[in-house]
């Protein structure tokens, strides 16, 4: 009995101090660096931007909730997942209209297409997808340039591509306007597996803002897109 008592406690000693998830707001913009690591020693979190191993370059995301799109803009490198070539050339991964686009943007990107379809039907992540995505779970606090981080991880056994990891500020946590009982977080970095090693992007310059809604617009690039070559 007495052991069960123990249990018990610890058991929601823990769940207590599980801080609430957060949402994101229904619009926003960020920039980032990402950090391709191709190893397999150095893994995350991280605690600053790795430089051993490491291919680095900038990007920008747009999200818009409201219309279920988001953009991210790859001015260096291509993100990493696709095995059938390099990701030396510009591009960006473009999801509107229920459908994930590779569109490339740079001629260095020899043997692929102008424009692929990543996936369909395919959507951004909603805004408390933290909370209500199946396989999230919080995964402890952490360390980023010396400032505390919260870390959620979403890792699904059948899926391969995971496991993803999101990371938000401590210190900006705030009780959200929108929905009472939810707090929103400034985001601080998210990584996910990459064709050798894993890739994560490092944000900065955070603003809440709707973004203007030609950004997510279709180039024609994509009007006869087949599937993507991964």
């Amino acid at each position: 009995m007495q052991f069960s008592i123990i249990v018990l406690f610890i058991c929601f000693t823990i769940i207590q101090s599980q801080p609430t998830p957060p949402v994101w707001p229904n619009y926003f913009t960020y920039q980032w660096t990402m950090a391709h690591v191709y190893d397999d020693i150095q893994l995350p979190p991280y605690d600053s931007i790795p430089t051993v191993n490491t291919t680095v370059g900038r990007g920008r995301t747009y999200y818009d909730w409201s219309i279920r799109s988001m953009i991210e803009y790859y001015y260096d490198i291509c993100i990493p997942i696709f095995e059938s070539t390099s990701n030396n050339f510009t591009c960006n991964f473009l999801n509107t209209n229920g459908t994930a686009f590779l569109v490339v943007t740079d001629p260095r990107a020899t043997g692929r297409p102008p424009c692929c379809i990543f996936g369909k039907p395919w959507s951004p992540p909603a805004p408390d997808f933290i909370e209500t995505a199946a396989g999230v779970k919080y995964n402890g606090t952490g360390v980023y340039y010396k400032r505390p981080v919260l870390w959620w991880v979403l890792d699904d056994p059948e899926d391969p591509a995971g496991p993803f990891g999101y990371s938000f500020f401590e210190d900006t946590c705030r009780s959200s306007n929108d929905t009472a009982g939810n707090k929103t977080c400034t985001p601080s970095q998210f990584f996910f597996r990459a064709t050798t090693g894993f890739a994560s992007q490092f944000f900065d310059n955070y603003i809440v803002e709707k973004p203007d809604p030609s950004v997510f617009s279709i180039p024609e690039s994509c009007n006869n897109a087949k599937e993507c070559d991964v």
